[in-house]
């Protein structure tokens, strides 16, 4: 079930058609370098921290997201990256699943780290909430230099379709927007034509097995 990006962006009528997305460090079209060794984004602290010690609740949904991410990406075995979250390429856009909450109420986000390297500026907060009011199910805001898209779903109730739902709405929409918010702002994405090095510190480490999706 592909998401129909005029849906996702409302009044953006232009927006990319899904096409595959990948899991890890296979590079896609347009090529990019090579991913491996490279370090991971600093977690983001205003994002909910994932529980320093699961219980079984949180250790059931943990299991539930590796299974919809193998069956929903296609990969043999979902595997966590040193952050314990699980990243997804899609484009030139790249998104986190994380599992976070507490025992009582387990919860997965999807987020995005859209572009880095920003400035926060009026023009910047209006364009975020333009970008807001033709999003559907996730939001974006900003985050010291960062700018992030994020969706979330209770975890003990999510379905394949609503992971696949969520998952491509976030990756939509960062990769239409993101190279908006990079072109316009000047800002950093974490799959982009700059050189290696410059990028390296934007780009999420290869801790996951690789495998397209759709």
């Amino acid at each position: 079930m592909a998401v129909n990006p005029s849906t996702l962006l409302g009044s953006v009528a232009s927006g990319p058609s899904m096409d595959r997305h990948q899991i890890g460090h296979v590079p896609s079209t347009p090529t990019p370098t090579t991913l491996r060794n490279r370090v991971a984004p600093p977690p983001l602290r205003p994002l909910s921290p994932r529980p320093e010690r699961a219980g079984l609740a949180l250790e059931i949904v943990t299991s539930h997201i590796e299974s919809l991410i193998e069956r929903v990406v296609g990969v043999e075995k979902a595997m966590p990256d040193d952050d314990g979250d699980y990243p997804v390429r899609f484009r030139d856009a790249v998104y986190f699943v994380r599992v976070t909450g507490s025992e009582e109420q387990p919860i997965v986000r999807v987020f995005s780290h859209v572009v880095s390297h920003i400035t926060a500026t009026s023009e910047l907060y209006e364009l975020i909430n333009e970008v807001n009011t033709k999003l559907n199910f996730c939001r974006c805001f900003v985050i010291d230099d960062r700018v992030l898209i994020e969706a979330e779903h209770l975890g003990m109730t999510l379905r394949t379709d609503d992971f696949r739902q969520i998952t491509e709405h976030v990756a939509v929409a960062s990769d239409y927007f993101g190279s908006i918010l990079a072109e316009r702002f000047d800002g950093r994405r974490p799959f982009s034509s700059d050189s290696e090095d410059d990028r390296a510190d934007d780009t999420p480490s290869a801790a996951v097995s690789t495998g397209l999706y759709l």
